[in-house]
């Protein structure tokens, strides 16, 4: 190989690897994060189930408690455009079942999820 292509070859390399870290710095790929993926999905399950109407009671506080928790875990950037403000959660309603896995209780999870994200704040019935 000539000292021309050489000098080809790192130009071509150092461009490539310049043009990388652009793309990275402007697009992450949130490989940091990649927890908040499967978070994201379910967020997105559980508001779409919280929008039935044929809830038995329990379920729907279940519902609600299991969105606070996923909803306080992620960013006010991931819920982008999603109203989830469902009121506190009753707990004589959700009995036993428990919908967070932190030592929070029901009304700090709602409070925490709320002060999280306070564009979803609209209530909704």
């Amino acid at each position: 190989m000539t000292h021309r292509n050489k000098c080809f070859v790192i130009v071509i390399c150092l461009v490539v690897f310049l043009a990388g870290y652009l793309v990275g710095q402007f697009r992450p790929l949130r490989l940091h994060e990649p927890w908040k993926g499967p978070m994201v999905s379910e967020f997105k399950v559980l508001h779409a189930n919280l929008q039935t109407p044929d809830l038995t009671p329990q379920l729907r506080e279940f519902l609600k408690s299991r969105l606070y928790y996923v909803a306080s875990s992620l960013n006010p950037s991931d819920v982008d455009g999603y109203t989830f403000d469902y009121g506190p959660i009753d707990e004589q309603v959700l009995g036993k079942a428990q919908g967070n896995k932190g030592p929070e209780s029901q009304a700090e999870l709602y409070q925490l999820a709320m002060a999280r994200h306070p564009a979803a704040k609209k209530k909704i019935e």
